[in-house]
């Protein structure tokens, strides 16, 4: 059925419903209903992505039927990448995602503060140092006063013990969070939006793993030890927590957290921080965990427990009445977060017995602010139960139906809007610059996990007496060969938009560079004007363009001459319509796509800038072959300082081939990624015998395919400097790599982001040499960073050091180093 529609208003209470995510099915409604009868709930909190413990989560989501969530205070920035070259803000973009991929398998929601995850932090002490300690506290507070949860639970000690920095901070600040949240004296300017919050408890997720003593605990019946079996199994969901937990925590993929499921019984651990005193190692003992917290939760638990005595399992619309009365007796209820959340969860319940599909597909993946952009929205009831569409919201306009909807057929709408300015669908937090903590100024997004759709379509449907509004986010499809059908958010996008191969310009001499800028419509008229470089010489002029449709793009050159002086320089970017000055344009923007099988597609919109550094180094004269690993941009950033360097697979790599080139650098992981290298790493020594050099970065030592990479043995340790300004000693202060063809000084280790190096060698073999030694405050020097053996006539080498965060960061003493690694000859 296709119609014509017209706007007009409408008034109505409304209540949104997610996304379609869930895979619903007869029993999955059966155990939403279940969970309707508990009004428990538990937050889990910890430090970054992957930190949460899936099976506890999975096990109180679905076992306990208890509302159930996880704050973990970053994003997962710092981290390493197993599966592309992201790093920083756009690796936590990827790392968010996979969360939200895990907590759709296993029940639980998801929430973040603005930390910045800044790397691996040694103390609690030196995190404090990057994060401001109240902002994070408040960050807490504020999803605790929101989500208020019953009980608290962190996964790691308040000590030293936890291992990380940030983990430790993670139990310190939610052990003053509990109590915080609480006191209408801290941050009062919350209590406009929510009200103040006493959790009943807060455990720590003890292990043996923190606890040498737990055995002791355990044996001695502890009365704040909490002891219970978390591996049970779900007859509706057909599967056990453990391999739902599994599932779930094999979304960190780029973490390389692929699992293996668990059956049978699973003992978990917790111990009683803060709080009242629990009985029976019943963490919820005490706590009302059914409607007895209402006047009026009799009536409703009845006829919960009638709807659920009385399910069909082949026909959960008969089920929708009951719901409805569910829904009225809600109503009569005072309103406060506990009611507002069930009120949603019925309405959820309720489309999904009537297997009402709502979805609002956009003609294209990417349309720009101010364009007009069709869409087609198709409405469809599965089921015979009588309903009607009353309307659609879309931008604030109500487009009038009331119609009723026909079983098993489809009802199609189409629709022309325009885009507003000024909407985005980039990620939220990333909006502004940024330092410890991500701007975000508006308070309700504090705590999200991420952006609302940026085009949502408001299907206003009325089932029995109730209206609801169901939201959709728009969304573009395709049907892939192989893949199948592939959903796409909707992204919005500038007018116009800038690329660059890189936008590093790096410099080890006084001539000038021709930059070429991509300029890119992604509108759909002419759009004309200028683009102007500012912050460098003046010779930087304005270029004028012109685009007449979409997709359209055009490249402009510019002449950029280096800074007299060595050291580094930003040059922004402007872009300005015809009919404006020049000089009065707004920052450039670029695009940034991310995208993989597991997670949504992902558009980053951000303002484009030129980063140019220069300093003196001899040029390169080797012949270099760079083998990928997980994924970095050392081989590009070598580029940029006209290293002649070829990339190739592992499996491209052969003895012929490499007879061809003088030096094999291998990319970040790549014994953890590669089979096929470890498997032909005997090639690579036989190229270092007959007198190439080979550089080896970085592999981690927990699931590497060879472990004797190199031609003498060395081991690969957990060891890093963490502090980027660490200072560094020359223990052989005339080697070589030291001294050619680049004279190495402390001032090539200046200006480091981040880290200093991380899984360093450990355990020698005599034949390797060790120059430099980083340490970190209050401890021993670390002289694993870089060694270097003679194997016949050439050079083998392992680094930790982290050229793959330093290179791309433009920093001139890396590449300075890297430089004489390359020419290196005994």
């Amino acid at each position: 059925m296709i119609r014509n529609v017209f706007p007009f208003i409408l008034a109505f209470t409304a209540f949104t419903l997610q996304a379609q995510q869930l895979q619903w099915n007869s029993s999955r409604i059966l155990l939403e209903i279940e969970k309707l009868n508990s009004t428990a709930s538990v937050l889990y909190i910890a430090a970054h992505p992957d930190d949460e413990n899936t099976r506890l989560i999975t096990y109180l989501a679905n076992e306990k039927r208890v509302r159930t969530g996880y704050l973990s205070l970053t994003r997962g920035d710092g981290g390493q990448n197993l599966i592309g070259e992201e790093q920083g803000a756009y690796l936590g973009i990827i790392r968010t995602q996979e969360l939200l991929a895990a907590r759709r398998l296993d029940g639980g929601e998801q929430f973040f503060t603005r930390a910045v995850d800044f790397g691996y932090s040694k103390t609690a002490a030196e995190t404090f140092t990057k994060w401001p300690h109240d902002t994070i506290l408040s960050d807490m507070v504020w999803v605790i006063r929101n989500f208020k949860p019953d009980i608290i639970i962190i996964r790691f000690p308040a000590d030293e013990r936890a291992g990380h920095g940030h983990h430790t901070a993670s139990a310190m600040l939610a052990e003053e969070a509990f109590a915080a949240a609480a006191d209408p004296t801290k941050f009062p300017e919350q209590l406009i939006y929510v009200s103040v919050w006493q959790a009943q408890r807060l455990f720590w997720n003890n292990s043996t793993w923190w606890d040498k003593d737990l055995p002791n605990k355990i044996a001695n019946g502890a009365p704040e030890l909490a002891v219970f079996d978390v591996g049970g199994y779900n007859t509706l969901l057909g599967k056990s927590y453990g391999e739902i937990a599994a599932e779930s925590r094999t979304n960190h993929k780029s973490q390389g957290f692929g699992s293996t499921p668990t059956r049978g019984e699973q003992k978990e651990y917790l111990e009683l921080k803060k709080g009242t005193a629990i009985q029976n190692s019943d963490i919820f003992s005490g706590i009302q965990l059914g409607w007895e917290r209402y006047r009026q939760g009799a009536d409703i638990q009845n006829t919960i427990n009638s709807i659920i005595s009385n399910y069909d399992i082949l026909h959960p619309e008969k089920s929708v009445d009951a719901l409805l009365k569910v829904y009225g007796q809600l109503k009569l209820i005072p309103e406060d977060q506990l009611i507002q959340y069930k009120k949603q969860q019925v309405q959820k319940i309720i489309v999904a017995c009537l297997g009402l599909w709502l979805e609002p597909v956009a003609e294209k993946d990417m349309v720009a602010n101010g364009d007009n952009l069709n869409i087609v929205s198709t409405s469809l009831k599965r089921v015979d139960y009588p309903l009607s569409l009353e309307s659609i919201t879309i931008l604030g306009k109500e487009y009038k139906s009331g119609e009723i909807l026909p079983a098993g057929i489809n009802q199609i709408d189409s629709f022309k809007i325009v885009v507003p300015e000024g909407i985005s669908s980039s990620p939220y937090w990333l909006n502004g610059a940024y330092d410890g903590v991500f701007n975000v100024e508006d308070r309700k997004l504090i705590g999200k996990a991420e952006n609302d759709p940026a085009i949502i379509f408001t299907y206003n449907v009325k089932v029995g007496n109730e209206i609801f509004a169901i939201n959709r986010g728009v969304v573009y499809k395709e049907t892939d060969a192989v893949k199948g059908e592939i959903y796409t958010p909707l992204a919005v996008v500038p007018r116009a938009i800038v690329h660059a191969d890189s936008y590093n310009l790096i410099y080890t001499d006084s001539l000038s560079k021709n930059f070429p800028l991509l300029i890119k419509s992604y509108a759909a008229d002419t759009i004309a004007g200028n683009v102007r470089l500012f912050g460098n010489r003046a010779n930087i002029s304005s270029k004028a363009y012109t685009l007449n449709k979409n997709g359209e793009s055009a490249t402009l050159n510019f002449t950029i001459t280096p800074p007299k002086q060595n050291g580094t320089k930003d040059i922004g970017l402007n872009i300005s319509g015809n009919n404006e000055n020049e000089t009065l344009g707004e920052s450039a923007k670029k695009i940034r796509v991310i995208s993989y099988d597991h997670i949504p597609r992902q558009v980053v919109v951000e303002d484009a800038k030129l980063h140019v550094v220069k300093f003196d180094a001899m040029p390169s004269t080797k012949k270099v072959l760079y083998i990928d690993g997980a994924g970095d941009l050392v081989d590009e950033s070598l580029k940029q300082i006209g290293v002649n360097i070829t990339t190739i697979k592992p499996e491209d790599m052969n003895a012929a081939l490499l007879q061809q080139y003088d030096v094999a650098i291998i990319g970040v992981r790549a014994f953890n990624t590669s089979k096929v290298l470890a498997d032909n790493n005997a090639q690579l020594m036989e190229f270092v015998n007959a007198g190439g050099t080979v550089i080896a970065q970085y592999s981690t030592n927990w699931d590497m395919y060879l472990e004797k990479i190199g031609p003498y043995n060395f081991k690969i340790t957990r060891t890093r400097v963490t502090d980027e300004n660490s200072p560094v000693e020359f223990l052989l202060p005339e080697h070589k790599v030291l001294n050619s063809p680049n004279k190495i000084t402390q001032d090539d280790f200046t200006g480091w982001v981040q880290e200093r190096g991380i899984y360093f060698a450990g355990e020698l073999a005599p034949e390797y040499v060790a120059p430099l030694a980083f340490t970190d405050p209050n401890e021993q020097p670390q002289n694993g960073s870089l060694i270097i053996a003679q194997y016949g006539k050439g050079t083998f080498m392992y680094t930790g050091l982290a050229f793959f965060r330093e290179l791309p960061a433009g920093v001139a003493g890396a590449y300075r180093l890297m430089l004489n690694m390359i020419e290196y000859k005994p």
